[in-house]
């Protein structure tokens, strides 16, 4: 994982850019802005072999504005999410259509990782 930090000197804000890859290829990109201290925005690319697959998007300020998306790009592979009891995205899987699983990430707070590689255990989608 490789982190960048930046500011904008007039609104105070604070972005965070994290990049994490597996066997040498970017997975996942979160940026995250912050204004005050608290999470105002993020927005979570998610990546298979250098190609884009899918974005997830929370904007929480302005209040009237806020929004939370998850959306898939045309690609190659499939993405698939499962959701709590609460409705919360919990997990992704990317996979070959109609293939095997090719990567995966899990949530906490809306804040997504890659599982570890013995946890992604490449095996047929059922």
């Amino acid at each position: 994982m490789t982190t960048a930090i930046s500011t904008n000197a007039e609104t105070g804000a604070v972005y965070l850019e994290e990049t994490f890859t597996r066997n040498g290829q970017t997975n996942l990109v979160r940026k995250t802005k912050t204004e005050d201290g608290v999470v105002t925005g993020r927005i979570q690319r998610f990546y298979h072999d250098g190609e884009f697959v899918a974005v997830h998007l929370v904007v929480t300020k302005p209040a009237h504005m806020a929004r939370e998306s998850f959306s898939t790009t045309e690609s190659s592979c499939a993405v698939s999410a499962d959701f709590s009891p609460a409705k919360e995205i919990e997990r992704v899987s990317i996979t070959r259509k109609k293939g095997n699983v090719l990567d995966g990430f899990t949530a906490t707070n809306g804040v997504f990782y890659p599982v570890s590689n013995s946890e992604l255990e490449i095996r047929p989608v059922k």
